[in-house]
């Protein structure tokens, strides 16, 4: 019973906000962590804020590599 409370707790806890572009710019480790994750199910993921501010900061970098 106590794992099934554990897990319905869980469940209900706060989830916390998904970081911003400019977090994802200068943090390369969480960047490279969370696209990992992301493009592991794109479809799923296309709308996840977190995946999208990751995506943006990645290509961002890129254009700023390319000038």
């Amino acid at each position: 019973m106590t794992p099934l409370l554990a897990a319905a707790l869980a469940a209900c806890a706060p989830q916390p906000a998904p970081r911003p572009v400019i977090d994802f710019m200068d943090d390369g480790l969480a960047r490279e962590g969370v696209l990992i994750r992301c493009n592991e199910s794109r479809e799923e993921t296309v709308t996840d804020l977190e995946c999208v501010n990751a995506r943006r900061a990645g290509a961002a970098l890129a254009l700023e590599a390319d000038h």
